[in-house]
């Protein structure tokens, strides 16, 4: 019974032993953590919002952007949208497409890789920019229309 007794006295000094030791360690590394400043890292991750390029507020930036970037007068872009006729899904009777109506063949030409190209008005500007630069209003269909909203100066609509 004496050695049971001396067993668990013995047991219990080591673990309080093992446990006062720790509680030194780690007030000693307290006081060394203590003034280090925490570094909170942040990352920012950039969130594409989807967006629907049939919106009208959509439309209306692409040819803003457009006439910026590639110094057209806005008023073409809204002249050839109001004389084609055309939307952004469909497709006319003469096979064109997009809010500009561009052949896709002819966007082709001049680096359009797939039909998105010509549906998305912010890509399709850049097309019709360079088709306007290489062959005028004839390219379009319906060229005189454009040609007279441009001389009047029709003003966009209204956002």
């Amino acid at each position: 019974m004496n050695t049971l007794k001396s067993k668990i006295i013995r047991f219990f000094i080591v673990l309080f032993l093992i446990m006062g030791i720790g509680f030194f360690m780690g007030w000693k590394l307290y006081d060394k953590i203590k003034g280090q400043k925490v570094v909170k890292i942040e990352i920012e991750k950039p969130v594409q919002i989807p967006v629907e390029w049939n919106a009208p507020e959509y439309i209306a930036m692409c040819f803003e952007k457009g006439a910026r970037d590639y110094g057209v007068n806005e008023a073409f872009f809204w002249a050839v949208k109001e004389c084609e006729g055309c939307e952004t899904f469909k497709v006319s009777n003469t096979g064109d497409y997009g809010d500009l109506c561009l052949n896709f063949n002819w966007a082709k030409k001049y680096g359009a890789k797939d039909l998105s190209d010509v549906q998305n008005p912010c890509q399709a500007v850049k097309f019709a920019v360079s088709i306007l630069k290489d062959g005028g209003l004839q390219r379009w269909t319906k060229w005189r229309c454009i040609q007279e909203k441009l001389v009047f100066q029709t003003p966009p609509p209204k956002k």
